[in-house]
């Protein structure tokens, strides 16, 4: 169902964001079902784009996060450790922005990734506490 509906809106959309996030999860998708070559070039197009709009500027936590969906997608898995590592040490705590990310969520199980997410809702819930001891 997911791929049907990403299949039907990603050619016509004009929204690069869209084209970048969809087309990485359409391309997981299509790895997934042995389309290698499919999913090859929509994982370079999403990238490409990824690099057009980040523009050469130094990576934020969030683009670490997105190379490391693309480097999952390529099948680097040590790749995408290693940007979901940088994310987390330049501040990265949106441990569950979306939960049902199939990409990311594929991680899961990997000792290293868990044990960043630990990490990562641990940091978060100290925050939390902070906030209702002392108020923002």
């Amino acid at each position: 169902m997911a791929r049907g509906y990403i299949e039907w809106g990603l050619p016509g959309s004009t929204w690069n964001w869209w084209k970048e996030e969809a087309g990485l999860t359409l391309a997981w998708i299509l790895r997934q079902t042995g389309e290698i070559e499919q999913a090859q070039y929509l994982v370079d197009e999403a990238s490409g784009r990824f690099e057009k709009r980040r523009r050469g500027h130094t990576r934020r936590p969030e683009d670490h996060v997105q190379s490391a969906r693309i480097q999952v997608v390529r099948g680097d898995r040590e790749g995408a450790l290693r940007e979901l590592q940088e994310a987390v040490r330049q501040g990265w705590r949106f441990y569950n922005e979306n939960p049902h990310d199939p990409v990311l969520n594929s991680l899961r199980g990997d000792p290293r990734y868990d044990r960043l997410m630990v990490e990562v809702k641990a940091d978060v819930d100290r925050m939390r506490a902070r906030v209702e001891r002392e108020g923002w």
